[in-house]
């Protein structure tokens, strides 16, 4: 469970640079959220611009050097 404003960090899942998408569910079963991304650059982490803010865009999200246990 992940709280509000909280944050899940994880080295034991390894996303495909080339794409993909990105699921989050909630109960186990529906999909409570989800990204789909074209590239993702080596070092460099998907993040949201402003941690809580949901507008349901792609555009909630941005690539940048990992904080590493810091909420941004």
């Amino acid at each position: 469970m992940i709280e509000a404003h909280g944050y899940y960090l994880t080295q034991e899942i390894q996303l495909d640079n080339s794409g993909g998408q990105v699921l989050l569910y909630r109960d186990g079963e529906e999909v409570d959220w989800s990204i789909a991304y074209t590239h993702s650059a080596e070092g460099l982490s998907w993040q949201r611009r402003t941690d809580g803010l949901d507008t349901d865009s792609d555009g909630d999200w941005t690539e940048r050097d990992p904080t590493f246990g810091v909420a941004a």
